[in-house]
């Protein structure tokens, strides 16, 4: 079923170039990787469940290594589970010079348009997604609340399969930080970033 998919991948997967766009109760500000998705191998990010009762990680996302794939060099992202060591997806990002952000899986047809990170607010796109259905994309800009944190200036890209029914969801990125929160609106539930590791820098969220 499409839908069960789509949640599956959204769960699994699915700046202002300082972490002083964070209100973090007075701490000092960790410099960062500028740009809102910095990809470098090494770089990691720790999930926990929205609103959950406990800070248990519900994935870890990692920066693997630099392939080539298809005549583009992408950057293999391994998102696993903890609790089960097992992998949950492997996902393959590249940036063009435009900074498009293209996500490929070896089992879609085609490369996603992720995210674009120039986008203002407001924007729009669309973009090929199963068979010959389309991903509608809007762009949204605001804070990101994590457990300890407020995360200012988040871009929040809003998903809507064409023809699809409770597929909805956001993914957001944060500033210097990258991936922060992914979220079902049609169902309710998501993740949101525990800590992350951008070019040595670890960082609590």
């Amino acid at each position: 079923m499409r839908t069960a998919r789509l949640v599956r991948a959204l769960w699994l997967g699915c700046a202002v170039c300082l972490l002083s766009s964070c209100d973090d109760g007075g701490s000092d500000p960790v410099k960062l990787s500028p740009g809102y998705l910095p990809l470098e191998v090494g770089n990691y990010w720790d999930f926990i469940g929205v609103n959950s009762a406990t800070d248990d990680v519900v994935l870890h996302r990692e920066v693997k290594a630099i392939v080539k794939l298809n005549g583009h060099e992408y950057y293999l992202t391994i998102s696993s589970v903890p609790s089960g060591k097992s992998i949950a997806d492997s996902a393959y990002y590249r940036v063009d010079d435009q900074k498009n952000v293209y996500l490929y899986r070896k089992s879609m047809e085609n490369e996603e348009l992720k995210y674009k990170l120039d986008a203002k607010e407001g924007d729009t796109w669309t973009y090929p997604f199963f068979n010959d259905d389309y991903m509608d994309v809007v762009l949204y800009i605001g804070p990101i609340e994590t457990s300890s944190k407020t995360v200012n200036n988040c871009k929040n890209y809003y998903f809507d399969a064409k023809g699809w029914v409770d597929e909805e969801y956001t993914s957001s990125l944060a500033p210097g930080v990258g991936f922060i929160k992914e979220y079902s609106d049609a169902w309710g539930v998501g993740m949101v970033l525990s800590k992350a590791s951008i070019g040595g820098n670890v960082i609590e969220f």
